[in-house]
């Protein structure tokens, strides 16, 4: 499963949205042009909830992993909080 809107091509984050075909779109994407960017297919207006639920299992390094800092967030805080571009992805079991 690929984690990325097939609209912008960005990582997805909650709400995510998927056409019949089972490809997935951001929300923002979704507003923008409620149709697939990949099979032109309708978009269902329901969110995907398996995909947002393995988004709940992925967490990020800290900004400073690389000065030592071992902390890590969960992926969807770091989308909430809009820091995304200071934290690298990495997936802890």
């Amino acid at each position: 499963m690929q984690l990325q809107c097939v609209g912008c091509t960005s990582f997805l984050f909650p709400p995510i949205m998927q056409c019949v075909a089972g490809h997935m779109i951001c929300k923002p994407c979704y507003d923008v042009k409620p149709e697939c960017g990949k099979c032109n297919g309708k978009v269902i207006e329901v969110p995907a909830k398996f995909a947002e639920s393995v988004t709940e299992q992925f967490k990020v390094q800290c900004s400073y992993w690389e000065n030592g800092c071992g902390e890590t967030i969960p992926f969807k805080v770091r989308a909430s909080t809009y820091l995304y571009k200071m934290f690298p992805i990495m997936f802890f079991p």
